[in-house]
């Protein structure tokens, strides 16, 4: 159990023995909104939800707070009922643990206690070894009235459990009405900073009296010392005032008393500030003002915040020793993803009303920091190496200008290499991004045996693109463009040679040498070369030989991966019939769904 200094406000959801780090344990969701069924154990600090468009991310956030919400005039309507039919009764289930000491009591939940186990299964009669947790359900039926108690298969009807009860879970929404949070309002986060809630009220009524008398100020000195703490919180968040934060009647708001006093910075309210830097200061003064050791949520995390200020964000919102707490986000950012550890990533998936999570395993832990956007994409098309990555981007190119296609980006197509840099990992990244959900394609070689095996790999339903014959992509294409094309591919080799300071006969006498020529009988002449061998067939495999050799590779980058792309597309219509067509009609199949 963690526990930690009260720097600034207090909370009911501390206990007396202590601070604590409430935590969701497990989430159940029946019939709302467009969730029919879901479920979901969440024993991480730290979890963001992504997930392509309307798979339930938002919903899950909502559900949290709704089903632990303080607030007891909760308003549903039709439309959060599922497929909007108020005949399915809404059911949110969220079973907590780290329970206050409060709740514990038999004269509050102490006979409704659960155990949760070291297998993280639910054991209705607690038992030695589990610890102590509550299973709150919010019930609400056609009448849209919401209904919270707390069960247990002991008694299924449940208790009531009050506002009051609920909110020493510490659940939190940052982020939303962020103006209001920016003001003296009624239940705002500045409010909350605010020692004396009774001097706030008087305070406030003064300032409206005084307004309303066109007084030019009230004496609003009772608020400055949580004007001071905001200025401390947005410090830290990388929000910096231009002169300096204080309480002012703000001119522009309605007069009607505690919305009309708001943070300035000198003769500004800040709320007229830029999306990004009232957003942040928002949360910044929400994060001071919740209890430590709370629930924290926040949707669509990195809205209106540049890159550096969504990582110092996603910095100071990650649980310590020193600020234990439990979050739950939603993001649609690669920045996001890459400042992730893998277990905290949990990827939402819906079918026919069912959702799902599904979290990425430690395996491609070093991927989110390399290609943190594939996680956002529908289809990743993983390739052996960065070759291959190339030659996809201009296919790319070549689909969208000739036939007229969509882009892969707009079609959710991500072609990504391991963060090795390709080979052998990729079967495995390409089976770990399968169980993920995604909708997998595999572009590789054939020189090394696959594991998982291609069997294994198509049976799991991942698109499978490999050269035949044991071959590289180098190798293949060598082999299967027409003759004088390998003039083409040549050209690029003595270009990357010459940016490497090595001049053109070392290029010709590499591939003369892999053909048993001397140093300086190959001088580029393709037609010569044939005449010396009088067959094509060696020439093509020295050339493939000489292109993927390992510390002189024609084209192992991604830039020159393209290049040897545009080669290929301009004699597509030459190899129709050859592995290298069949493998590119794979590619584009997995990509057109055709």
């Amino acid at each position: 159990m963690l526990h930690w200094d009260d720097s600034h406000n207090k909370s009911e959801a501390h206990s007396a023995e202590g601070d604590l780090i409430m935590k969701i344990l497990y989430l159940s969701i029946l019939k709302f909104r467009g969730l029919r069924e879901f479920a979901w154990t969440a024993t991480q600090p730290m979890n963001c939800l992504i997930g392509p468009g309307d798979s339930g991310k938002s919903t899950i956030l909502d559900a949290i707070e709704y089903v632990l919400s303080p607030r007891w005039n909760l308003t549903f309507t039709d439309v959060d009922f599922y497929n909007g039919d108020s005949a399915n009764t809404i059911e949110i289930e969220a079973t907590v643990g780290n329970l206050p000491d409060e709740l514990k009591k038999d004269d509050k939940f102490g006979l409704q206690l659960r155990g949760w186990n070291d297998k993280n299964e639910i054991v209705d009669e607690p038992e030695e070894g589990t610890e102590p947790v509550l299973t709150i359900r919010l019930e609400v039926t056609s009448s849209l009235e919401p209904d919270w108690r707390v069960i247990n298969d002991r008694l299924p009807e449940g208790i009531p459990i009050s506002a009051r009860d609920r909110g020493r879970l510490g659940v939190v929404r940052l982020g939303p009405y962020v103006d209001r949070h920016l003001g003296w309002g009624r239940n705002s986060a500045l409010s909350k900073l605010t020692a004396n809630d009774d001097e706030v009220a008087l305070v406030l009524a003064d300032a409206g009296r005084s307004a309303r008398e066109a007084v030019a100020n009230a004496d609003l000195e009772g608020l400055q010392e949580s004007a001071v703490g905001a200025a401390e919180a947005a410090e830290q968040f990388g929000v910096h005032p231009k002169e300096e934060y204080h309480a002012a009647l703000d001119a522009n708001l309605s007069i009607s008393g505690q919305s009309a006093i708001t943070l300035h910075d000198g003769e500004v309210p800040v709320r007229m500030a830029g999306m990004g830097t009232t957003r942040l200061l928002a949360l910044a003064i929400q994060h001071r003002s919740v209890p430590e050791g709370g629930i924290l949520l926040i949707d669509e995390i990195e809205m209106g915040l540049e890159p550096h200020r969504l990582r110092q964000l996603l910095r100071i919102l990650r649980p310590t020793a020193d600020a234990p707490h439990q979050v739950f986000m939603t993001s649609h950012s690669s920045v996001t993803i890459s400042e992730l550890t893998a277990v905290e990533l949990n990827i939402v998936r819906i079918e026919d009303g069912v959702g799902n999570i599904l979290t990425a395993s430690e395996e491609i832990q070093a991927l989110l920091r390399k290609a943190p956007d594939a996680f956002l994409g529908r289809k990743i098309l993983v390739c052996e190496g960065e070759t291959e990555v190339g030659v996809t981007r201009h296919l790319d190119k070549h689909w969208q200008t000739t036939e007229y296609r969509p882009p892969f980006a707009a079609l959710g197509v991500i072609p990504i290499t391991s963060a090795k840099g390709g080979g052998d990992d990729t079967p495995k990244m390409a089976a770990e991004f399968r169980r993920l959900g995604y909708s997998v394609g595999l572009l590789c070689d054939s020189d090394k045996a696959l594991t998982p095996s291609a069997e294994e790999l198509q049976d799991a339903g991942i698109v499978l693109a490999q050269w035949s014959d044991e071959l590289a992509i180098e190798e293949r294409v060598c082999l299967d463009i027409p003759y004088k094309a390998l003039r083409d591919l040549l050209d690029i080799a003595i270009e990357r040679a010459a940016k490497n300071g090595k001049d053109t006969q070392t290029v010709y006498d590499a591939i003369g040498s892999q053909i048993g020529l001397d140093a300086g009988r190959f001088n580029g002449d393709m037609d010569e070369l044939l005449v010396f061998i009088e067959d094509e067939d060696p020439i093509r495999r020295a050339f493939g030989n000489r292109a993927k050799h390992k510390n002189h590779a024609w084209f192992k980058r991604i830039d020159y991966g393209e290049r040897l792309g545009e080669v290929i597309c301009s004699y597509l219509d030459d190899i129709a019939g050859t592995d290298l067509a069949d493998k590119i009609g794979i590619i584009k199949g997995f990509v057109y769904d055709e």
